[in-house]
C-alpha cells in the first residue's frame, strides 16, 4: 500500500499527485522537508521552504525536480546508492532551469527559487565555492526581482537565505560580501523594538545579527589588503568601517537573544561548512 506523505499535516488532492508518480518521488520530497527545508527555513519564520514552496512544486515541474534533488542528495548520505539519481534530478532541473531562462515570459519566481534550491544542493555536494553557478545565478536573478529585506513571502525566504549562504561563505574565505549590507533595504531604525514580540522579534534579531556580520565581514576582508600610509587616516577609516548604526543597542539586545541567533547560524553553518 502506498504511503501517503506527511508533509504539513494534510493530504495530497488528486490533481496535485498527478506530479508524483512514484514512492521514491513521494520519499524525496519527504526529505527534503525534513532534512533540508527544516534549516533552509532558520532565516525565515514563515517556514515558506518547507510549507508553501513544495506545494507550487507540485504544479511546477522545475521546483520539483529542484526539491527532489535536494531530497535525494539529503537521503544519499544514508544509502550512497541514491547518488546517480541525485545527480539526474539535479541535471534535470538545471536543464529546465537554463531553458526557463530563455524564455522572455518566464516565471521569475520558480526560476529565482529553483536557484536557489539548485545553490543549497551545490552546497551539500561540498562543491567549492567557485564552481556553485547557482550561487551567481540565484543572487542576479533576485536583484531582477528587485527582492530584499523589506520583502515577504517566497521574495523574503529565497532573499535571507541567499544572504545567508553568502554571508557564511564570505566569512570562511576571507572574501567581501558582493551585496553591500547597507544596500539590503534592512530598517535600520531600532527605535521601535518594543513593537515586536515573539516570532517576529527574534527573526528580526537575527537578520540584523547577518547585518552584523556582513559589516564585520567586509571590514576583515578589505583591512587584509590595505595599508595606509598616513597612520591618522587609517584611524579614521577604522572608525568610520567599525561605526555601524546603533551597534551597541544591537549588541546589547542580541545577548538577549542569544539562543535564537546561535539556533540559526549554527545550523546553516553545520549544514553548509560541516
Amino acid at each position: 500500500m502506498k504511503r501517503e506523505p506527511k508533509l504539513y499535516g494534510s493530504k495530497y488532492s488528486d490533481d496535485m499527485m498527478e506530479f508524483i508518480a512514484t514512492q521514491d518521488e513521494l520519499n524525496y520530497l519527504q526529505a527534503f522537508a525534513d532534512g533540508v527545508g527544516v534549516w533552509m527555513d532558520s532565516l525565515n519564520s514563515g517556514n515558506h521552504f518547507t510549507q508553501v514552496i513544495p506545494w507550487h512544486a507540485l504544479k511546477s515541474s522545475l521546483l520539483l525536480n529542484s526539491l527532489m534533488a535536494c531530497g535525494a542528495k539529503h537521503l544519499s548520505f544514508s544509502k550512497p546508492e541514491l547518488e546517480d539519481r541525485a545527480i539526474e534530478l539535479y541535471n534535470t532541473a538545471t536543464a529546465q532551469l537554463v531553458r526557463m531562462l530563455q524564455n522572455p515570459e518566464r516565471n521569475v519566481v520558480d526560476c529565482t527559487t529553483a536557484s536557489i534550491l539548485l545553490n543549497v544542493y551545490e552546497a551539500m555536494s561540498h562543491k567549492p565555492i567557485h564552481r556553485m553557478s547557482h550561487m551567481v545565478g540565484a543572487r542576479a536573478l533576485i536583484r531582477e526581482c528587485g527582492w530584499n529585506a523589506a520583502s515577504t513571502g517566497i521574495p523574503a525566504a529565497c532573499f535571507w537565505l541567499s544572504i545567508g549562504m553568502e554571508v557564511l561563505s564570505c566569512l570562511s574565505m576571507n572574501w567581501a560580501v558582493t551585496w553591500n549590507p547597507d544596500d539590503w533595504g534592512l530598517d535600520l531604525d531600532w527605535s521601535h523594538d518594543n513593537d515586536l514580540d515573539g516570532g517576529d522579534d527574534s527573526q528580526t534579531w537575527v537578520h540584523r545579527s547577518f547585518y552584523i556580520l556582513a559589516k564585520v565581514v567586509n571590514f576583515r576582508a578589505t583591512s587584509l589588503t590595505y595599508h595606509p600610509s598616513d597612520p591618522h587616516k587609517h584611524q579614521s577609516r577604522l572608525s568610520d568601517r567599525l561605526r555601524v548604526a546603533g551597534a551597541e543597542a544591537a549588541l546589547r539586545r542580541l545577548e538577549q537573544l542569544q539562543s535564537q541567533v546561535y539556533a540559526a547560524s549554527w545550523v546553516l553553518g553545520h549544514e553548509w561548512f560541516k
